[in-house]
């Protein structure tokens, strides 16, 4: 777990009528969270899944307010989601990590406090020292 990842774990299987209870409890554990970082949902009990298993993925990717990332899902599960044109829910991921690995090398180049002010930053030379 990284900096201000806030862990969710959905018990599984999950029925249709789950699905509510399941977001709402995900809701408040949000409210109770740090701003910002990654939600990091592990869905291992999902097993395979079945349409039970996508809505609630898709609805805890819409509740959210922050990049979600699954973790320990099925790989059939995964098949699912990708074949019901749902494969940007895990893409997003890949996608998060890359921007994560990106904001990192930009504080260690030119320290924290500028690594969200690109119009900083750009003007931060190779050898850390500012642009004139």
């Amino acid at each position: 777990m990284t900096r201000r990842e806030v862990v969710f774990v959905v018990w599984g299987p999950v029925e249709r009528a789950d699905v509510p209870g399941v977001c709402e409890r995900l809701k408040e554990q949000l409210e109770r969270s740090e701003p910002g970082g990654t939600l990091v949902v592990d869905v291992a009990d999902l097993g395979p899944g079945d349409a039970a298993a996508l809505d609630l993925l898709a609805r805890i990717r819409l509740a959210a307010d922050r990049p979600v990332r699954f973790s320990h899902m099925h790989g059939r599960l995964r098949q699912l989601v990708e074949w019901v044109g749902l494969g940007h829910l895990l893409q997003e991921r890949q996608e998060h990590q890359r921007q994560q690995e990106q904001r990192e090398r930009r504080e260690q180049r030119a320290g924290p406090e500028c690594a969200d002010r690109p119009d900083l930053w750009e003007h931060w030379d190779h050898r850390n020292q500012w642009g004139r």
